[in-house]
């Protein structure tokens, strides 16, 4: 989907985080890649999550496929 990012849920966000690992792995957490207000194209990553094991990135993505409203959009 393609709009403006209107909003991010942090709460949700720090869930997929500790998924992830975090704070215990040190390679582990998340990299935003949009910002309130900017505008995104279709495909374009929102943000990205860092695990040191394949299970754990599994655990993270699966959690943050079934909780799209981490990143709230404002759609044209």
């Amino acid at each position: 989907m393609q709009g403006t990012v209107t909003g991010i849920d942090n709460r949700l966000l720090g869930r997929v985080a500790k998924l992830a690992g975090a704070p215990l792995s040190a390679a582990a957490g998340l990299v935003m890649d949009v910002h309130l207000g900017d505008q995104v194209q279709a495909g374009q990553p929102l943000y990205t999550i860092h695990a040191e094991s394949l299970g754990e990135l599994e655990y993270a993505w699966a959690y943050a496929q079934t909780h799209v409203q981490i990143v709230k959009l404002l759609l044209p």
